[in-house]
């Protein structure tokens, strides 16, 4: 269903012909046939009845419609919400790139620190305590794969996930700091490693 969905998107958006869009139209709605009697298989297996899962339903399709009202799938601009809900509203390759720098361990929930409230330049920072600092998984990344034709993930050697070859190793040019001298990427720009050297406090 979702890769009917997605065919269609894209068909629309390139203004395919009356003939292609009809063809996906058709697709989707023997997926659609083949949903429902999967749903009536589920229920009769369950023992739900339709008005329980109609309130499930409505209550979905409530949550869609006001994140499109909301301007759900800007053109550009950035969505606070969590990245796992935003990515399902995208059709595949959707973004040409995705650069990402995800939380790669557990800690700041547990001793509340987050980091400085203003950095050195003097930059505000506001930072909420949190209950919750996940530390991304592998559907996390195959979501980021399918809505995204090529990826920047930063700390990927902290992950256990199959990226591919591609890399870039930023050296931090750190002299006698206690940090690491260097971070590291998974790029899908290239199959190479690539060292990019920058100063980043001092």
């Amino acid at each position: 269903m979702i890769v009917a969905i997605n065919k269609l998107w894209r068909k629309h958006k390139l203004n395919s012909t009356s003939i292609g869009l009809a063809k996906a139209h058709y697709n989707i709605l023997e997926e659609m046939a083949d949903t429902l009697i999967m749903i009536w298989k589920i229920q009769y297996l369950l023992g739900v009845g339709d008005g329980g899962l109609s309130e499930i339903v409505e209550l979905k399709l409530d949550r869609q419609i006001k994140r499109i009202r909301g301007g759900m799938m800007l053109d550009f601009g950035f969505y606070n919400m969590d990245c796992m809900d935003g990515m399902r509203e995208f059709p595949d390759k959707f973004f040409d790139i995705g650069v990402v720098d995800p939380p790669y361990f557990s800690g700041p929930e547990k001793r509340g620190y987050y980091g400085r409230k203003v950095s050195p330049i003097n930059v505000q920072r506001i930072y909420e305590k949190t209950d919750n600092w996940e530390v991304p998984n592998k559907k996390y990344f195959d979501e980021l794969v399918r809505v995204s034709k090529h990826q920047i993930v930063w700390g990927c050697n902290y992950f256990d996930y199959r990226f591919g070859p591609g890399r870039v190793v930023w050296d931090k040019r750190n002299g006698k700091s206690s940090f690491s001298d260097c971070e590291i990427a998974f790029c899908s720009l290239h199959d190479s490693v690539r060292l990019f050297r920058y100063m980043w406090n001092g």
